[in-house]
């Protein structure tokens, strides 16, 4: 041995006996309860019915058959497509719009400007003797 006095601290005892019972207590806890019941998708859509089944008699109650209403789906891919032609539209004019008021913007821009003058990134310059001068914003 080479080295007889060699001990455990006691506080490292101490955190594994905790780790230990908090592990277990886990554990324990994860047995003792059940999983949450997992909800399956409904579709949207469903098939259209051929016909509903006859009324069968439970004790002294008739159930009535339940009527499942048919979703016409070429009606709704009709809709859908003139709803995106609409769309579709509404994109081109809004486009033809911005292109109006950016050439607006710019002949505004030029026109405002003399012979010897430049509008760069918002800062009007004048055309001096020996370079450029910064006159104001445009």
């Amino acid at each position: 041995m080479a080295n007889a006095n060699r001990r455990i601290p006691v506080w490292l005892i101490g955190i594994t006996a905790i780790a230990l019972v908090v592990v277990g207590w886990i554990e324990w806890n994860s047995r003792h309860h059940e999983a949450p019941p997992v909800e399956t998708p409904v579709p949207e859509e469903k098939a259209p019915v051929a016909a509903a089944p006859a009324a069968k008699p439970v004790g002294n109650v008739v159930q009535q058959p339940t009527q499942v209403a048919a979703v016409d789906l070429t009606a709704k891919a009709a809709d859908d497509e003139a709803r995106e032609a609409e769309w579709a539209k509404m994109r081109e004019q809004s486009i033809e719009v911005q292109k109006k008021l950016r050439a607006e913007q710019q002949a505004q821009k030029t026109q405002a400007l003399d012979a010897n003058e430049r509008c760069m990134d918002g800062v009007k310059f004048k055309r001096v003797g020996n370079g450029w001068v910064q006159t104001g914003n445009c």
